[in-house]
């Protein structure tokens, strides 16, 4: 199992841990198994039901649900057993992840009050961004991942200018002895960054491409591009789910905005210098 797959599944488990105090059997639902002296509830089981399929692009068994579910149950009963529970590391990530769950059911309260994008208003977003629809195509890339600090480095901003392909760049933060990762990549236009695409689409197969994340510095080398367009039905749900959810990100900014002016904020060490007194009331 990944490392990915692996924290997703401890969060997973830890946030039932956290709520199992919380579901009520009345509320839960009907019970479908015992393990000891503790019942699993159907609803527990929908939920990890719906959570898994929801993160995986293939069909889930439900029988291995249910055997992981019950799995699960041993393995917490085992953990308060040894008192693991009680060590100061565990109760830590218990509070984290009561902390996401709860800061996330308020972003789905927020978003089950907005309205979802009518059909002219996805038509629009649809027509005003073609080269994610109309004018699609999947890329095949270079793809050369360097440190965000190297943008403060002239020798590197003028090299960079300079360097037609990318293993120019790439003999040249090898011999500065510069940690870097490279390889070769195929992404769909969807998967790229939207600042980027426009200029993957104008070099094609003829330069790269630099675009800078909040992590490091990402240089593109186009090696073959095909057209994969979607039709405006086909790219239909998405384009409401992106927009959805954005919507829903910019009313949770408000919302927040807004709480904050009613609350008490006061800042302490690290808080006061990391965002200074103009973020406190």
């Amino acid at each position: 199992m990944t490392r990915v797959k692996f924290q997703y599944y401890l969060l997973l488990s830890v946030a039932l841990f956290v709520l199992s105090g919380c579901i009520d059997e009345q509320v839960s639902g009907q019970s479908v198994a015992k393990v000891d002296d503790v019942y699993i509830t159907e609803h527990q089981y929908n939920a990890l039901l719906t959570t898994i399929s929801t993160n995986q692009q293939q069909p889930v068994s439900p029988k291995l649900v249910a055997t992981k579910l019950i799995d699960q149950e041993i393995a917490i009963q085992s953990a308060v057993g040894l008192k693991l529970d009680r060590r100061p590391e565990v109760l830590q990530r218990l509070e984290l992840a009561k902390r996401e769950i709860l800061a996330g059911a308020y972003a789905e309260h927020i978003a089950q009050g907005l309205v979802a994008p009518s059909y002219p208003e996805i038509e629009a977003y649809y027509n005003d961004n073609p080269l994610l629809f109309e004018d699609r195509k999947i890329f095949q890339l270079n793809v050369l991942r360097l440190p965000l600090i190297l943008r403060e480095n002239r020798e590197f901003v003028d090299v960079l200018k300079k360097s037609s392909q990318i293993s120019e760049l790439q003999t040249w933060v090898s011999k500065q002895n510069i940690s870097f990762v490279s390889g070769r990549e195929i992404r769909a236009a969807e998967q790229l960054p939207i600042t980027a695409l426009s200029k993957l689409n104008d070099i094609l197969n003829d330069g790269k491409s630099v675009f800078e994340t909040d992590a490091d510095i990402v240089i593109y080398e186009v090696e073959a591009a095909s057209s994969a367009p979607l039709s405006l039905t086909q790219a239909r749900t998405s384009i409401s789910r992106y927009m959805l959810n954005q919507r829903t990100k910019r009313e949770l900014a408000l919302a927040l905005a807004a709480s904050r002016d009613q609350r008490s904020i006061e800042l302490y060490g690290k808080f006061a210098e990391l965002l200074g007194p103009a973020n406190a009331k």
